[in-house]
């Protein structure tokens, strides 16, 4: 019988009893990580509205924004800011409010790789620092309290300078929050 395992021996309550609730315990843990994860960005999406071209929306740090209709903005999961997208869902634009005066250089990288940075000033008096590299198009917006980084990309099956002048038409409507 050496070699052999008994059949009949006595087990131990624990037996079954810690291998059950080391298995709960694992299960409670993952169910708490996917809760901590997925929340936010179901929160977030949860929140997302669509502008009727006079419904403001607020960016962060003292700045608004009121995209035109049937543009859907939401909440960022993670940080201060909104996500702003075009009405066929091709566009999405990210506005969160930066800090400081740093030009739009120092805080994404070198140009020179990235493509050609401009300084212009819009139509309403704002200064607007940008780039446009691949399909992205980036830029500093500084408002009378504050600058606001705009990030924009568009799917895969459209250009970046097709959606120019939406993202002409958005800056325009970026301003120092009332109130």
């Amino acid at each position: 019988m050496s070699g052999h395992l008994a059949l009949d021996a006595p087990r131990s309550p624990t037996s079954f009893w810690l291998p059950l609730g080391i298995a709960a315990m694992c299960s409670l843990v993952t169910v708490l990580v996917l809760v901590l994860l997925l929340a936010p960005p179901l929160r977030s999406a949860s929140e997302m509205r669509v502008s009727n071209g006079s419904t403001t929306f607020e960016i962060g740090a003292g700045a608004e924004v009121r995209p035109a209709d049937g543009w859907s903005a939401r909440p960022l999961a993670f940080a201060d800011g909104l996500q702003v997208q075009s009405p066929d869902r091709l566009l999405r634009v990210t506005l969160t409010p930066a800090a400081g005066e740093a030009a739009l250089s120092d805080r994404l990288g070198s140009a020179d790789d990235e493509g050609l940075t401009m300084t212009e000033t819009l139509e309403n008096g704002l200064v607007v620092e940008h780039r446009t590299a691949d399909d992205e198009f980036e830029a500093l917006l500084r408002l009378e309290r504050g600058t606001v980084l705009v990030h924009a990309e568009v799917d895969a099956v459209a250009s970046i300078d097709t959606y120019r002048p939406a993202l002409a038409d958005l800056l325009l409507r970026i301003s120092a929050a009332h109130g």
